[in-house]
């Protein structure tokens, strides 16, 4: 029995270690992509814009095609820049958690017309890496819920027990079928990959018509 104790503590471990070597690449990934394409695509927009006020200044009409490449370019960067923060890390710890889930929810809100509610009962520490990877996984899933679901309500619900943190997070939108999910889909294997490497699992519960919820739940040390 202590053998098999010893290898879960150093699984543990390990799963750690990966964790941290995740945020050091998302981080890296993040300066390329601010140092890189972000600039580019900034750039682009701005001589679209300079090329609108030469048109306007000498009196001609703006070329329909110039106008929606400067609205695509317009997307893109907003694009990145929400790609961008999702990236970088953020300092949590003590009790920074709650208020900045409260930003991501307050941010979901300004982008669609969906009523987000947060509810939680925290009766136990949470630890820093824990803390940053409920971040993460509420921020993917209110982006999912922002650019997919269509829905009218969401919330998100937090938890601690003795060992570990339990987030919930639902709405009542369109819902997909789980199982149709491409196992390349990006967002939803990376969310698994977080909270796995943190030793936590996650179930997905969703069909057609019946709107989603995301269960997590991982050590809270």
């Amino acid at each position: 029995m202590g053998s098999a104790t010893r290898l879960t503590d150093q699984e543990i471990a390990n799963l750690r270690q990966l964790n941290r070597q995740l945020n050091e690449e998302l981080s890296l990934l993040g300066c390329e992509l601010h140092d890189g394409m972000l600039q580019y695509v900034v750039a682009a927009h701005l001589l679209t814009e300079a090329a609108k006020r030469r048109c306007e200044q000498s009196g001609q009409p703006v070329p329909a095609e110039l106008a929606q490449v400067r609205d695509y370019l317009q997307q893109a960067m907003q694009e990145g820049r929400r790609l961008l923060g999702g990236l970088q890390p953020i300092e949590l710890g003590g009790d920074k958690l709650v208020p900045a889930i409260g930003l991501l929810i307050q941010d979901a809100s300004a982008r669609v017309a969906t009523q987000v509610t947060l509810s939680e009962v925290i009766s136990h520490e949470i630890s820093d890496a824990a803390q940053q990877v409920i971040y993460r996984v509420v921020q993917e899933c209110l982006n999912n819920i922002v650019r997919h679901a269509g829905a009218h309500h969401a919330t998100v619900e937090l938890s601690t027990t003795d060992t570990q943190v339990r987030l919930r997070v639902s709405d009542d939108g369109i819902g997909f079928d789980p199982k149709q999910v491409p196992s390349d889909h990006f967002g939803l294997q990376g969310l698994r990959r977080r909270v796995e490497i943190s030793g936590g699992t996650v179930t997905v519960k969703s069909q057609p018509g019946s709107g989603s919820t995301i269960e997590c739940v991982l050590p809270r040390g």
